[in-house]
């Protein structure tokens, strides 16, 4: 089976010659370290999408991380003595650390990140799985309504009121 190859975004310019550039050259895999444990796989067809530059733009990238992360908590099941918010923190961070090795993430995608990491670990070591897992859930479909489209939405709004005739 053939490893994808990345495309070729074309010359360097001088502006953004010291971040890392992509290569047609390289095999997506070449330089990645793939984690000891099993990456789920809407987390592996997630990195090639990234890494393939099928999904581009800040906030469609986070959209796609946090559908993957719904669907990572919605198979995720908590191994015997362990406890759910600290178990499931701790399966996130090879995934994280894959999709970040297909391709940096975008400051957007990071906060949400650091806030789904947070509101996993508030969780209290009661609370039964499945309640957990539609509080995730629920938790995650308001972080994109607030945080991504009722800003995206804010943002056009104060834009559309500042730009005047013949600007």
């Amino acid at each position: 089976q053939q490893v994808p190859m990345r495309p070729d975004y074309g010359a360097k310019v001088s502006l953004v010659s010291h971040l890392h550039q992509y290569s047609r050259k390289e095999l997506l895999t070449q330089q990645m370290s793939i984690p000891v444990s099993t990456i789920h796989p809407a987390v592996v067809r997630l990195g090639l999408q990234y890494s393939q530059g099928i999904i581009n733009g800040s906030n469609a990238r986070c959209i796609a991380l946090l559908k993957v992360f719904k669907q990572v908590i919605r198979d995720y099941t908590t191994p015997a003595n362990e406890e759910l918010s600290r178990d499931l923190v701790n399966k996130l961070k090879p995934y994280i650390s894959f999709l970040t090795q297909c391709r940096p993430l975008s400051a957007s995608m990071g906060n949400a990140i650091k806030f789904l990491k947070k509101e996993i670990s508030s969780l209290p070591g009661t609370i039964r799985e499945e309640k957990a897992k539609e509080q995730l859930q629920e938790t995650i479909d308001k972080y994109e309504r607030e945080k991504i489209f009722l800003a995206a939405e804010a943002i056009s709004k104060f834009a559309f009121e500042k730009i005047n005739d013949g600007d």
